[in-house]
């Protein structure tokens, strides 16, 4: 693959504000198009492992069929304008008939924490997250370190807290009317 250069096409549905190439290397929110930037590293690993170039074109679109035609990556890929897809994308049947997929960059897992109303709609979701819905918060409490706790735990941390205290004070009373005595019984 000596001096080869190739065309890849990397799908990035964020507008970055720098040009592409330092959009996907710099590790300004990573949370944008997190694993399309993985595969733009690892697609320059492969680069300087075998020793090829590659000019990285941009787009907003995995591809759908729309018009009996696909638009983005697998557009671009049916019609010969890239040779390489720079970012993972879904297995399905109507892309499987036009391009040619390689392996696996990426596994994802799926944690479905409370987001759907119903199993129908779980089907319906496409791109995997994480969905975090923060509790109903009282106003009364202004703190939020205050509030995993309920009200019997803090009673009872203070009575905890108030017999602790008791037992010290009692402890250091003995032991100094200990010594006390020591000195009365020396003398």
């Amino acid at each position: 693959m000596d001096g080869l250069k190739l065309k890849i096409m990397t799908v990035v549905t964020q507008k970055p504000h720098r040009p592409f190439e330092l959009y996907l290397t710099t590790p300004q929110n990573t949370h944008l198009d997190s694993v399309h930037r993985y595969n733009y590293g690892l697609m320059s690993m492969l680069k300087d492992f075998y020793n090829f170039t590659f000019v990285n074109r941009r787009t907003k679109s995995w591809g759908y069929l729309r018009n009996g035609k696909f638009d983005g990556m697998i557009g671009a890929l049916s019609r010969r304008e890239v040779d390489l897809g720079g970012s993972p994308m879904y297995f399905r049947q109507e892309r499987h008939r036009v391009v040619s997929y390689t392996t696996r960059t990426f596994v994802e897992r799926v944690y479905r924490y409370h987001v759907f109303a119903s199993p129908s709609a779980w089907s319906k979701c496409y791109r995997p997250c994480f969905i975090f819905r923060h509790p109903p918060r009282n106003d009364a409490v202004k703190n939020p370190f205050l509030l995993p706790f309920e009200i019997i735990v803090w009673y009872l941390m203070v009575a905890c807290g108030s017999i602790l205290a008791m037992v010290l004070c009692f402890s250091f009373f003995m032991e100094d009317a200990g010594k006390h005595y020591q000195t009365l019984c020396k003398s």
